[in-house]
């Protein structure tokens, strides 16, 4: 016979104990972590190949005495055994249940509320008065609603609810335009645990409203969430333009400017460009003249001079 324990939190498996192996795997990140933390427990291997014999093989006897023996048919039996923690909205209010099934049919229930079993037919009651009876199991039901349930409920919180996740922000203009141009700037805030946030736009390090809009805080898969803030704005040269975000996951609010160097590199491109073509048009102007003033101070007095002596010679 196998004995399986299996740790399922909303509808998930995230660790199970097999008495092939004798030790807990885990099916998820957290429920490795559970896992580890379980197989380092010896009195809990001791409990669960414990429970293999009081469980499966002890009720596998009394079935077969009560039924198989007598009948004389051969069927196969599932028995379950499902701890199961079921918590308030705070995780304070929790109540602690330990299921057993057989052939899918609930045989006995224990309840953390009222401290015993509860049985659901015949055989349940009988099983039920049976574990009431020892002293040891009713021991171990109450000590697991600090080891499995608050124990679980803290981790849990710890890795989710409890968790802070700083945000990540960007500004871009939602399509380009020129300094002086009317457009929309936007603010992307992604991956920020928890939910409460606060988001606001700065001209100049003075707060804004005007022209402000922004979407719901949405939730992205892995439990984070984001939000998207819009300004409306006709920027001008100079002017410095700031998204600011409180989150509780910052020790102090964090600043994003609008990256202006897009809109500043076109007149960087202009100026640059006119200063070559001043500097261009300076040295062809410069070039002109000296090459005018070349010919001019080259030429003429020297033919001046030339008409002369040819002159003075043929006389």
């Amino acid at each position: 016979m196998v004995y399986s324990v299996k740790n399922i939190f909303n509808t998930r498996i995230e660790s199970m104990y097999d008495s092939r192996s004798r030790k807990y795997v885990g099916f998820d990140q957290y429920g490795v972590r559970n896992a580890e933390h379980y197989n380092s427990l010896d009195w809990k291997s001791l409990v669960r190949e414990f429970e293999k014999e009081t469980l499966c093989r002890h009720r596998a006897q009394l079935f077969r005495r009560s039924t198989l023996e007598r009948k004389r048919v051969a069927v196969r039996l599932v028995h379950q055994q499902i701890a199961d923690c079921e918590y308030g909205e705070d995780f304070t209010d929790m109540v602690y249940y330990v299921k057993n099934i057989f052939n899918r049919k609930y045989d006995s229930v224990y309840d953390s509320r009222i401290g015993k079993y509860v049985g659901y037919d015949e055989y349940g009651v009988k099983n039920a008065d049976h574990y009431n009876n020892q002293d040891w199991k009713m021991l171990l039901r109450k000590a697991e609603v600090d080891t499995l349930c608050r124990y679980n409920a803290r981790q849990y919180r710890i890795s989710t609810i409890d968790r802070k996740v700083p945000p990540t922000v960007k500004v871009r203009q939602t399509k380009h335009a020129d300094y002086g141009e009317r457009t929309m700037f936007e603010c992307s805030v992604w991956s920020f645990y928890p939910q409460a946030i606060n988001v606001s736009w700065l001209i100049d390090g003075v707060e804004t409203v005007t022209d402000v809009s922004s979407t719901d805080v949405l939730p992205n898969e892995d439990w984070t969430f984001q939000l998207h803030s819009y300004l409306e704005l006709i920027l001008k040269r100079g002017e410095r333009l700031t998204c600011r975000v409180e989150h509780s996951s910052l020790v102090k609010s964090l600043e994003v400017d609008f990256d202006t160097f897009s809109l500043d590199a076109k007149y960087i491109k202009l100026s640059v460009g006119s200063i070559f073509f001043c500097i261009g048009f300076t040295a062809a102007v410069g070039g002109a003249v000296y090459y005018w003033w070349k010919r001019r101070s080259g030429f003429s007095p020297v033919d001046g001079r030339e008409q002369t002596s040819t002159s003075l010679s043929d006389l």
